[in-house]
């Protein structure tokens, strides 16, 4: 991404590949690049693990315990660390509503910028405007996130079907369709929306 735009958009790890469709098979090897372990993820712990654990998180004190007890690098640990703790410190990497800091991109989408955080305070750093050419990839990326949080909190399956359609991964409306009856039919386990 540097090499072609000049930009590297992302917090220093290889997740970027994710969003890019122009990173293929030669790309992958030449990056060192591997398949993302989705499994591990969330630690290897299922649904009803997640649950255990947030009853288990009642509190502040109960939070500061669990926050202190973790020995994970993910970053989500570190940043309750640091909205729990006393001080406000620099973060490489929060994803906030935008609210003016990329300034071409639209004020109600999520972003990833560095921030500063602080007993129950986050705050983005303003970053400007971004280059077009990174700014096609994340303009995409933002109106499909929204499309699918809008299909996922309404049950709407023409937003869900419209977010797959401009994906560039998705090759054509029947494989769009499929794979949109797949994810519900695999999650009906769990309270979503589309019935």
């Amino acid at each position: 991404m540097f090499q072609r735009t000049g930009y590297f958009p992302a917090p220093g790890d290889t997740h970027i590949a994710d969003y890019l469709w122009c990173v293929d098979d030669e790309m992958e090897k030449k990056c060192s690049l591997e398949a993302f372990d989705v499994d591990g993820w969330f630690g290897g712990r299922d649904a009803g693990a997640w649950r255990e654990i947030a009853a288990r998180v009642q509190d502040r004190d109960s939070a500061d315990k669990f926050v202190a007890e973790r020995r994970t690098g993910w970053q989500s640990t570190q940043i309750a660390r640091l909205l729990l703790g006393g001080r406000f410190e620099y973060f490489p990497a929060i994803n906030i509503m935008n609210d003016g800091c990329i300034t071409n991109m639209p004020d109600d989408v999520v972003v990833e910028v560095p921030g500063v955080l602080g007993p129950d305070f986050v705050k983005g750093i303003r970053m400007g405007p971004l280059p077009d050419s990174v700014l096609a990839f994340c303009q995409l990326h933002a109106i499909q996130a929204n499309l699918i949080a809008d299909a996922a909190a309404t049950g709407d399956r023409e937003k869900a079907l419209q977010a797959l359609l401009i994906d560039p991964y998705v090759l054509s409306v029947a494989k769009a369709d499929a794979l949109l009856e797949d994810v519900i039919k695999s999650n009906m386990q769990y309270d979503i929306r589309f019935k």
